[in-house]
């Protein structure tokens, strides 16, 4: 019964020692400071605000595209309402008065 479980048991083995040694977390340098800590945060920050910059200049330019193309449409039917419509051509009077039988 040894025999059928020794070689499961010897790569259940060998899985734990090259998974503790490839994916065990890095040793923290003991040498490091509380600034430098506050330091790495601070240039996440940095990334962080350089993006939300970028996104709020984003979405302004894309707010002012979207007034420009809305004042236009207001525009060009405050037009036609300003424009009269071409009314259709008068009949001519000479036409319309009744000429005298002899």
């Amino acid at each position: 019964m040894l025999e059928t479980y020794a070689p499961m048991a010897i790569m259940a083995v060998l899985g734990l020692i090259l998974g503790k040694i490839l994916f065990s977390a890095k040793p923290d340098n003991q040498d490091k400071t509380v600034a430098s800590k506050s330091d790495s945060k601070e240039d996440s920050d940095t990334d962080e605000t350089y993006a939300l910059e970028w996104r709020n200049r984003y979405l302004a330019a894309r707010v002012k595209y979207l007034e420009e193309r809305l004042s236009e449409k207001t525009s060009s039917k405050a037009k036609a309402k300003a424009k009269p419509k071409a009314k259709a051509p008068a009949k001519s009077k000479t036409k319309a008065a009744a000429k005298p039988k002899k």
